[in-house]
């Protein structure tokens, strides 16, 4: 009896007669009939090429040594994945509205195979008008060269992701980097005279390093006026070179929250004296906002469907990774099955949830869009949560929007975690190496 004061006001119905015939009653106008009928869903594409000639020491993806040998089995397998995964997705009703590549280092693929790569993957699936369209790479000598560009523009790619890291000699040298900030301004300028949109991906907040050090980095990086840069603050990651050096060494990697406060606020102030917007706690653009960010992150999140080992998927309900060992990949696609290996159903429950987790990366949430989503009240739903983010100094609610503060911000996973199922706090999140390691 659920929503009534008393059982005399629910008799009180007893005497209406009318027919239930439809559910829910609460009809409103339609302002656009084609957003009943269109059978088109959007989803996001991600693919992994695992290959790598010079593996980044604090790098905790799924990656291998290039080797030449692997490449011709490794893409026959991506293909037959991709032909297996279209006999059971009707390709037809799904638009794909953004693309990336990562790895590995894609742009390490010579002429022939990243032309062997990207007709596989523009025969396979329409992506005539998706948004946007990534590929990952570094600036190292030889690697992204004027005739790739111009290979890369011909088969729709939009946009590069240039793995920078540092401008310091020091620092690129102890990340294991092998090129220098001139040659980072010589590719800069090479992939922007084809009019490709570029990201450059930006580490600090390493071991040793000082304010001075990252402030000279921001400033240096800022001044090349790139559409987009992300800054990530240095994570040491079990199994990684450079993780086992530092444990070597003895170096203490627990980080000092008001050290890296500090150090967060003096990138955000930087980079916003230099004319960036800062759209999630690691992302900054001056120009666009990264498609496939928004499709995987922003509430209400879109599909993405993973392909190449070890690519990660969230799809049809379902969150899974397929095998990252490229052996085990290669085999169990030779065998005519997908190699889907570790995963779970979604619960009502987690759906709800991730939509706040993840959406709250953007910095706010909109309680009347998330009613509109799922039926909940956000504020009734997670009042406690709400509560204590807020004497945390982490949110406040201001008109229809929860939003992150500035500290909220800088510590943008403690706000996504007061959110989560409380059965996940200490569960860490899926690592690739550890995933490797057990076999899979």
């Amino acid at each position: 009896m659920s929503g009534f004061d008393s059982i005399k006001e629910y008799e009180s119905l007893l005497d209406i007669e009318e027919c239930i015939r439809f559910y829910p009653p609460d009809i409103e106008e339609i302002n656009d009939a084609d957003d009943i009928f269109d059978i088109k869903r959007k989803i996001a594409l991600y693919i992994h090429i695992p290959f790598c000639k010079s593996p980044c020491g604090f790098c905790p993806f799924n990656q291998y040594n290039y080797d030449e040998n692997m490449y011709d089995d490794y893409f026959n397998a991506l293909e037959k994945e991709i032909q297996l995964i279209k006999e059971k997705i009707d390709f037809s009703r799904i638009l794909i509205n953004s693309v990336w590549v990562g790895g590995g280092t894609p742009l390490d693929l010579n002429m022939q195979q990243l032309t062997k790569f990207l007709t596989i993957v523009c025969d396979s699936f329409e992506i005539s008008n998706i948004l946007e369209f990534t590929i990952e790479g570094k600036p190292v000598e030889g690697m992204i060269t004027n005739e790739k560009i111009e290979l890369l523009c011909k088969y729709g790619v939009t946009r590069i992701s240039l793995g920078v890291q540092s401008t310091n000699p020091k620092y690129l040298k102890l990340l294991g980097r092998n090129y220098t900030f001139e040659q980072v301004c010589d590719t800069i300028r090479r992939i922007t005279a084809y009019g490709l949109n570029l990201n450059l991906d930006m580490i600090y907040n390493i071991p040793g390093e000082s304010m001075k050090e990252v402030i000279y980095d921001v400033k240096r990086i800022a001044a090349l006026k790139a559409e987009h840069i992300s800054w990530f603050h240095y994570i040491s990651h079990t199994g990684t070179p450079l993780t086992r050096k530092f444990n070597n060494e003895r170096v203490n990697l627990k980080r000092n929250k008001e050290e890296f406060y500090k150090m967060y606020k003096m990138v955000h102030d930087i980079m916003s004296e230099n004319g960036y917007n800062q759209y999630t706690p690691y992302y900054y653009t001056n120009g666009r906002q990264c498609q496939y960010h928004i499709d995987r992150w922003k509430m209400p999140q879109i599909d993405v469907l993973g392909l190449g080992a070890g690519a990660f998927s969230t799809f049809d309900g379902w969150i899974y990774t397929n095998a990252h060992t490229l052996d085990l990949y290669i085999d169990i696609l030779s065998k005519g099955q997908l190699p889907i290996k570790v995963g779970k159903k979604i619960s009502k429950e987690d759906e709800n949830a991730r939509y706040i987790v993840l959406g709250c990366k953007f910095f706010n949430i909109s309680i009347s869009e998330y009613k509109k989503i799922t039926g909940i009240d956000i504020e009734k739903q997670y009042a406690d949560e709400i509560k204590m983010l807020q004497e945390l100094g982490l949110i406040e609610i201001s008109s229809d929007f929860i939003k992150c503060t500035e500290k909220g911000q800088a510590f943008n996973n403690a706000v996504a975690t007061g959110f989560s199922n409380k059965k996940y706090y200490k569960i860490g999140q899926p690592q690739p190496l550890l995933i490797r390691g057990e076999g899979l």
